[in-house]
């Protein structure tokens, strides 16, 4: 596991996508962000506030989507690849869109969250499903484990359907399922709910307790049998919660464990002061969200509570750990991680951002007025660091997890930074049949137009087969489905032949000629500029 290579309480300006690339694999033990939520708006914070000045923008179109982000997710995960398909035919092409530019930057979360990380991504109905899916196919679907309703304002009478929309959704998924140690989500009782509960006081030790039965027909395995209880021999007609063993290592602990009803029937004491809570579940109605005059407000749009952010913090994190909030906005994530006594890395573009973080660490009473230091485009403001510089790897240099590229190879030379469009673009020219005018199928020696033609690998990835154009080839669609990701293309030649989709192996070999010698040719010119 690599050793970090930022400092703690870090707010990075700039695209986080830049950021995330350069931080060094499994260093993460919580990711907590609030992203953009695809609602088709534009937000600005409030004129006279701490985060005046704030505004961004929550469309999305493909003009958005940097075409190495869909090379990557189309060359490396072909399931989050069809999880944006389906985005694009079940909603919109904004929505496609959106998925993309969320999935590029799972797919780096991905790698940076340790073994035993988690990431709590807050969305909205808006998009929320399909990002569910997208995370599936980044983090294996094995791997969610909840689905967090939260009330984000309270219900208007003017719904246009009748039934007002106030929920948000926090997707809870884990590095790995079998490694994660969350803690129970319960929230403390009232007063009045304390009294009710736990109405009985202990005089000898001032504890209050409620009593709770030890016997129980859900137990019939111990149906008839006898237990001996502070010296005491029972017998009963239900079953028993507890073993002998058990009984004697809870008395061992605490004599005083077992209360006798006036029937004379044992039962046990849970004590107020050892309480957890009342578990919540997934459904969280006891944060209550920001009012419009609440003190904790900053202006800034799409505010979250801190409570909120601690509660996910506390769920899944101990004191000294590492929580990353890549969108940290108005440093909501920041500020909680700070209150419980985490490590913390914040990202935003905003150029403000960081001054609404010193406001707020001032409002919450830590100091960062220490001295102000500024070392090129990093700037240290007491505890708390600023800086446009990017980190610097020191790690294996990976661009995503070891789930999603097996094999990855950073571009060295100019022919390996061709994008899909232009490799498509190269290979169409050299398979195409000059008599024709259409591109021949490598795998069957079918003629068809170049916009049925598909991208695929020569060797597959799953196999260490590279992204780079001398391992690229365009099929048919059929053999493109048929060769998958775990054949290579002489396994899907051989096949065609043997099942008789061959319709002519000299076409075939004659457009894999012009490939092979056209890409070196390429490869010759471009490493040898004139």
């Amino acid at each position: 596991m690599a050793e970090p290579n930022w400092e703690n309480r870090t707010l990075f300006h700039a695209d986080n996508i830049d950021v995330l690339r350069q931080m060094n694999s499994q260093t993460v033990d919580l990711i907590a962000t609030d992203p953009p939520f695809n609602k088709s708006k534009d937000f600005h914070a409030t004129p006279v506030s701490l985060a005046r000045g704030a505004r961004f923008q929550d469309r999305w179109t493909w003009d958005d989507i940097h075409e190495e982000w869909k090379d990557t997710i189309d060359n490396d995960l072909k399931p989050l690849a069809e999880a944006i398909e389906s985005a694009r035919y079940a909603h919109s092409e904004g929505m496609a869109a959106y998925a993309c530019f969320m999935s590029v930057r799972l797919m780096e979360m991905h790698r940076l969250l340790k073994p035993t990380g988690s990431i709590f991504l807050h969305c909205d109905p808006t998009a929320s499903h399909y990002l569910k899916a997208c995370m599936d196919a980044i983090f294996g679907s094995r791997n969610f484990l909840a689905d967090i309703v939260w009330p984000r304002y309270a219900p208007h009478s003017l719904a246009a359907s009748g039934i007002d929309t106030i929920s948000d959704h926090i997707l809870l998924f884990a590095r790995d399922a079998s490694r994660y140690t969350g803690k129970l989500v319960s929230r403390q009782l009232t007063r009045k709910e304390r009294r009710k509960r736990f109405p009985k006081l202990e005089r000898a030790t001032q504890r209050y307790f409620q009593t709770v039965a030890l016997e129980q027909s859900s137990n019939r395995s111990s149906t008839g049998e006898t237990r001996i209880i502070q010296g005491k021999v029972c017998r009963t007609t239900l079953g028993w919660r507890w073993s002998q063993q058990t009984f004697d290592k809870r008395l061992a602990a605490n004599p005083n464990i077992i209360y006798w009803t006036k029937n004379g029937r044992p039962r046990y004491k849970i004590y107020l002061d050892e309480y957890q809570g009342r578990p919540v579940g997934n459904i969280w109605t006891d944060i209550p969200y920001l009012a419009s005059g609440d003190l904790e407000r900053t202006g800034y749009p799409t505010q979250k509570p801190i409570a909120l952010y601690e509660r996910i913090i506390n769920t899944s994190t101990n004191p000294g750990e590492v929580v990353l909030d890549p969108f940290a906005g108005c440093a909501t994530t920041c500020i909680a991680a700070e209150r419980l006594g985490r490590q913390w890395i914040g990202i935003d573009i905003w150029e403000s951002a960081h001054q609404v973080v010193l406001d707020r660490f001032t409002k919450q009473g830590y100091s960062v007025n220490g001295e102000v230091r500024q070392a090129g485009r990093v700037f240290t403001f007491g505890n708390v660091i600023y800086t446009k510089e990017l980190p610097v790897r020191t790690d294996e240099g990976r661009t995503a997890g070891e789930k999603l590229l097996p094999i990855w190879v950073r571009p060295k030379e100019r022919w390996q930074t061709l994008t899909n469009k232009q490799i498509k673009a190269n290979l169409v020219a050299l398979q195409m049949n000059p008599g024709t005018r259409l591109v021949i199928c490598v795998g069957c020696g079918r003629e068809l137009e170049q916009e049925f033609m598909q991208l695929d690998h020569i060797q597959p990835r799953s196999e260490g087969g590279v992204n780079f154009i001398d391992n690229r080839i365009l099929l048919c669609g059929p053999c493109n489905r048929k060769k998958s990701d775990k054949r290579t293309l002489k396994g899907l030649i051989a096949d065609n032949k043997r099942v008789g989709w061959m319709q002519s192996i000299e076409r075939s070999n004659y457009a894999l000629s012009n490939v092979n010698y056209g890409v070196r040719k390429l490869i010759v010119e471009a490493s040898n500029p004139l």
